[in-house]
C-alpha cells in the first residue's frame, strides 16, 4: 500500500465533521471507474490518496490512475476538464 499526500483541497464536509467526502474520489470513480479512497488525514483539509497494490493489479492500471489525476486536477484544487 502507498499513500500520495494531496494538497489541501475542497472537501464536501467542513473541518471537524469527522468524515471526508472528497470530490476527487467521486471524479476518479464516476469518470474513470477507478476506486481509490481519498482520506482526510490527519484532518480536513489535509488528505491522502490511498493506493493499494494487489496481485491482480497491473502497471497499466497505475498509469491510468496517473493519467486520470493529470486530467482531473486543476491548480486551484478543483476538478474537471480545464
Amino acid at each position: 500500500m502507498a499513500a500520495l499526500v494531496l494538497a489541501a483541497g475542497a472537501s464536501a464536509v467542513p473541518p471537524g465533521a469527522g468524515i471526508c467526502e472528497d470530490p476527487l474520489e467521486t471524479v476518479l470513480f464516476e469518470r474513470y471507474r477507478i476506486l481509490a479512497p481519498v482520506i482526510c488525514w490527519p484532518q480536513p483539509p489535509l488528505r491522502i490518496l490511498r493506493i493499494s497494490a494487489q496481485i491482480y493489479n497491473h502497471v497499466g492500471q497505475y498509469r491510468q490512475l496517473a493519467d486520470a489525476l493529470r486530467e482531473s486536477w486543476r491548480p486551484s484544487g478543483s476538478f474537471g476538464r480545464a
